[in-house]
């Protein structure tokens, strides 16, 4: 299966629209589970669903140009860069909707079926934390965000970055640690 993953990659990248659907269709499964697992990573679960986060995901693939990956763990890893931006969007749009900007929101979403929702504020400072560390250490954030919201194994982190399993491991507690002590409060919705 690797080797038709890394196929579909190569020929969507030399822009066979069909790739993608067909690539989506194969890691489909494995997307998902990568996004449940950010989900269950939460006390609190996030007011979207993960299929609608994989369906974000596909739709900002098939609208932007075709992207080269090495390898499928590269794929991946861009995966849950994209799964970060959706969960961040829908919490900046909840943000807005709650300051009374006018739009209307009110889709079926789990937290109307009896699960709370996360807290958007620690949400949006957990990721304005990881976009400073970005800045100071990109690798320890690419990391982290491949960890959290990619839901990738330390061996898979291991593998795309080139590093060790063991250096892996370590740059995700440094992240952790280093965006625990730069968050406002303890946060009480946020696993990590």
């Amino acid at each position: 299966m690797n080797h038709d993953i890394t196929g579909h990659l190569d020929r969507w990248s030399q822009g066979d629209p069909a790739a993608l659907n067909e690539l989506f269709q194969m890691v489909y499964h494995h997307l998902k589970h990568l996004a449940e697992s950010c989900f269950r990573r939460e006390q609190h679960q996030v007011t979207l669903q993960p299929t609608i986060v994989l369906h974000e995901l596909y739709l900002r693939l098939a609208k932007g140009s075709p992207l080269a990956f090495e390898h499928r763990e590269q794929f991946f890893g861009f995966a849950s860069r994209i799964m970060r931006q959706v969960l961040v969007d829908h919490a900046r749009a909840r943000k807005r909707v709650k300051r009374g900007s006018g739009i209307v929101f009110n889709p079926l979403e789990e937290d109307q079926v009896g699960q709370k929702a996360i807290d958007y504020e620690t949400l949006l400072a957990f990721d304005q934390a990881l976009n400073k560390l970005t800045q100071i250490d990109p690798d320890k954030s690419q990391i982290l965000e491949m960890w959290y919201f990619g839901g990738m194994s330390s061996t898979e982190i291991a593998q795309v970055q080139n590093i060790s399993r063991a250096t892996a491991k370590r740059q995700i507690r440094a992240a952790k640690l280093w965006i625990l002590s730069h968050l406002p409060q303890s946060p009480r919705s946020l696993a990590l």
